[in-house]
């Protein structure tokens, strides 16, 4: 039985994937750091401190984590502000679908920082529509750790098992699936760090994603 469904936020519910990449290849050519986008595709789903942290320690850089937090968030909150990326198509009507047509609980549990994701839900006006969201911002350990999913199961009061994810990228099914949930891939673009070999399914579809999720709810 599923008793929640958890999203993913940056590549599941607004495609903004290509934007946090463009944000932070900016942000290291401004520290002067050339980065590979084959060795940049394996942070996708990692959290922003983490990533910087251990770019900082590589490169040994004057500036401080925290300090490129802030203007990696200043960007991406202009970037969606300004409507260089916005939802997938039909994703605000699968959140819909999902909270009008069954019984399950609905959660965000995303690397990005809170007020980016609350800010980004509010505007599609689906906020209210999600019991928790969950930052990666209060995990010790991020994608692809388990423990955002595990904490997310925890405050929702459900078995991992009775859960089933969202993802995007192959830290995000990783960090799913060692949780011990179920976990669907969507595949938003290809040639990126997308491998889903541990997913349960895999759609490229919002609209294939609803279908299915409604008829396992109803039918488990």
């Amino acid at each position: 039985m599923i008793k929640a469904v958890i999203f993913d936020l940056d590549g599941v519910i607004v495609n903004s994937e290509p934007i946090y990449k463009k944000t932070d290849m900016r942000i290291l050519e401004s520290l002067n750091i050339t980065m590979p986008p084959e060795e940049y595709n394996t942070w996708m789903g990692t959290a922003g401190d983490e990533m910087f942290a251990m770019l900082k320690e590589q490169y040994g850089f004057s500036q401080t984590v925290e300090e490129l937090l802030e203007l990696q968030l200043n960007y991406m909150l202009d970037e969606f502000r300004s409507g260089t990326f916005g939802p997938f198509e039909g994703v605000v009507e699968l959140v819909k679908a999902l909270r009008e047509e069954t019984n399950v609980t609905l959660a965000v549990a995303s690397s990005s920082p809170l007020v980016y994701i609350r800010e980004i839900l509010d505007r599609l006006g689906i906020l209210d529509h999600f019991r928790l969201i969950l930052s990666g911002e209060s995990i010790p350990r991020t994608k692809p750790a388990p423990d955002i999913y595990i904490e997310c199961a925890k405050r929702l009061s459900v078995d991992p098992m009775e859960c089933i994810v969202i993802e995007d990228s192959k830290n995000g099914i990783t960090a799913a699936k060692g949780a011990g949930m179920r976990c669907i891939a969507f595949y938003s673009s290809k040639g990126r760090n997308q491998e889903s070999d541990l997913a349960d399914r895999v759609f490229e579809c919002m609209e294939d994603i609803k279908t299915y999720l409604l008829r396992t709810i109803r039918h488990a």
